[in-house]
């Protein structure tokens, strides 16, 4: 599915990485313009058909921020934990063009050089044939929450990158690390090229406190269905016990510590954790029942509000 990959030299490895930086900050299509290091990865052996590592990716964009071409930090999107991502500084990037700096050839120990014959090097690079464009079909990033809240289900949020000439059926299961049990998921029909965001619903396992999972990626070919890709989250997963005990007051386990508990009353918006006593607002603890409650008040007023559509339609269909 993903093609060959074929050895290059370490001087396009780094123009083809500051390539695809380039297009995914310019592309408004994306979500989120900085890619991780696995992203940048994916765009490699999608645009390129080469085959390098994350780590090489980690060097080279190191090279680059230390000539202010990119920046690295740490993510803020939202499920998506402490990844580095890549940011770009366009304004860097547009002194450099209009300076004539080009990047440097293999075995050349500056990164970044000025040279007479910067339009013979790059008319080179542009005027040389693109690689065959083989089919595609990998995932670039897996977004889920640190905590799963009883009975209410998972959500895990999956960006596929892809490149399908032809309609293609595609599947992603998520499976318990360990122990290899099926906890979700979803089934969709890709055609063309680009990146697309997926929700994969999930049960959380029922004897896992702390768990992980990974999302495997398949393609249908004729008739079957042949496995193309896994990601395997690092992230745990925490399954808090959380109970009433009392009207209006919970008992909630500790996200982190299994076995000890905390008071939550509803109402009044307080926790008995240290995290609540130091900062006095909302806490985590706090937060998850206002969303169990909310889920709960929603069912019943939903159930509640159905029970009374019925009931007047029988009244109306009474002679």
């Amino acid at each position: 599915m993903n093609g060959k990959f074929k050895p290059v030299p370490c001087g396009e490895t780094r123009l083809a990485v500051l390539s695809v930086v380039l297009r995914r900050w310019f592309d408004k299509s994306m979500r989120v313009r900085s890619p991780t290091f696995r992203e940048v990865m994916n765009d490699l052996r999608k645009f390129y058909g080469m085959k390098v590592t994350q780590r090489q990716i980690a060097n080279i964009v190191r090279e680059l921020e230390e000539n202010e071409i990119v920046e690295r930090s740490r993510s803020t999107e939202r499920g998506l934990g402490r990844a580095t991502v890549v940011t770009l500084k366009p304004n860097r990037i547009l002194q450099c063009l209009f300076n004539g700096v080009k990047l440097d050839r293999e075995g050349e120990s500056a990164f970044f050089r000025q040279d007479s014959d910067f339009n013979e090097w790059y008319e080179g690079i542009l005027s040389d044939p693109p690689p065959p464009k083989e089919p595609f079909l990998e995932i670039d990033k897996v977004l889920h929450d640190s905590v799963a809240l009883p009975n209410l289900g998972f959500t895990a949020q999956i960006s596929v990158n892809y490149r399908l000439p032809d309609p293609t059926s595609i599947w992603l299961v998520a499976k318990e690390k360990g122990s290899f049990e099926v906890l979700g998921g979803t089934q969709t029909i890709l055609e063309g090229e680009g990146v697309s965001y997926l929700t994969l619903n999930m049960v959380p396992p029922g004897n896992s406190k702390v768990w992980r999972f990974d999302v495997e990626l398949y393609c249908m070919e004729g008739d079957k269905w042949l496995r193309v890709g896994t990601y395997r989250s690092r992230r745990q997963i925490h399954t808090p016990t959380i109970r009433l005990i009392k009207p209006g007051v919970w008992v909630v386990e500790s996200f982190t510590d299994c076995g000890r508990f905390y008071l939550v009353e509803a109402e009044a918006r307080n926790c008995t954790c240290p995290a609540y006593q130091y900062g006095l607002r909302p806490c985590k603890h706090v937060l998850a029942v206002d969303t169990i409650t909310k889920t709960l008040r929603e069912k019943w007023f939903g159930e509640a509000a159905s029970a009374m559509e019925n009931a007047v339609e029988q009244l109306m269909l009474r002679p």
